[in-house]
C-alpha cells in the first residue's frame, strides 16, 4: 500500500513552484508517512492499497521544460549539462481531483484528514496537469 502526503489547499505563498491544491507532496511505504493526520494540518494522508511505491513516485515528479543556467551556476561549470538547473513549470506533473473523490473519502478527509481510496478510483481521479487527462 502507498500512503500519500496531499496538499489540502495551494500554498499560501503563490509563488512559482508553491504546492497547489492536490499535489502529493510526497510517498510512504505503508504506516511510514510521519504526518499527523491533525485538523490544523493543510495535508491529507491518502492510502491506496495496491498501488506500490515504485508505482506511486510518478506523482512527485516536476513538470520541467528542459535544463537551463541561472544566477546560481558558477561560471566555470556554464558548459557542463551535469551543472544545469531544471527550468521548472510546474512543481507537479501531476495532481489529485481532490473535489470529484467519491462522497465517502471526501467525508473522510474533512472529519479526519485521512482516506483510503482503491487504486482505480485514485488513478481516475489522478490529473495530469498539462493535458488535464485522467490516468486511467
Amino acid at each position: 500500500m502507498a500512503e500519500f502526503l496531499v496538499r489540502k489547499e495551494d500554498s499560501p505563498t503563490r509563488k512559482p513552484g508553491s504546492y497547489k491544491a492536490g499535489d502529493i507532496v510526497d510517498v510512504y511505504e505503508d504506516g511510514r508517512c510521519t504526518e499527523a493526520p491533525s485538523p490544523d494540518s493543510p495535508f491529507y494522508i491518502i492510502k491506496v492499497p495496491g498501488l506500490s511505491t515504485s508505482e506511486a513516485r510518478k506523482y512527485i515528479e516536476p513538470e520541467i521544460d528542459g535544463y537551463v543556467v541561472n544566477e546560481f551556476t558558477p561560471k566555470e561549470h556554464i558548459g557542463n549539462p551535469q551543472e544545469l538547473q531544471p527550468n521548472l513549470i510546474r512543481r507537479r506533473a501531476f495532481g489529485l481531483d481532490i473535489d470529484n473523490l467519491p462522497a465517502a473519502a471526501r467525508n473522510a478527509l474533512q472529519t479526519g484528514r485521512q482516506a483510503e481510496i482503491m487504486p482505480q478510483v485514485f488513478l481516475q481521479r489522478m490529473r495530469n496537469k498539462k493535458t488535464g487527462r485522467a490516468e486511467r
